[in-house]
């Protein structure tokens, strides 16, 4: 089941956790550690507890083709940081991981630029 709702910890509002900030900022946001899931990033209590295990986020703006506007953000979390794909322990973000995460968004945001398949 798909929630919008405001109250849910899933749930950013724009500027608020890393998902917020790449939405709000339209640009990559990595967070690493404790910058996941404390107040950092103005994520609520609720927020700061459901996220307390994990160790790394990236998010990345969706645009539409030829569009600065933001639709959306692709966000990846973990509570492994094992391989580092997008951030070092020393919080040293990896070009090579952000640039994956900004060609997916940018498929995802052509496909949202498609115009509807004639039925």
């Amino acid at each position: 089941t798909k929630t919008t709702e405001p109250s849910d910890a899933a749930v950013f509002r724009s500027g608020q956790g890393a998902t917020g900030t790449a939405y709000r900022d339209n640009k990559p946001v990595v967070a690493v550690e404790g910058a996941v899931s404390s107040g950092e990033f103005g994520l609520t209590a609720a927020q700061q507890k459901a996220f307390a295990r994990d160790v790394v986020v990236a998010a990345v703006p969706v645009r539409l083709i030829n569009s600065p506007q933001v639709v959306g953000v692709l966000t990846v979390i973990s509570d492994q940081n094992l391989d580092e794909t997008f951030a070092t322990r020393s919080e040293v973000v990896k070009d090579d991981g952000i640039r994956l995460l900004e060609d997916l968004a940018d498929k995802i945001g052509d496909g949202l630029s498609m115009e509807p398949l004639p039925s």
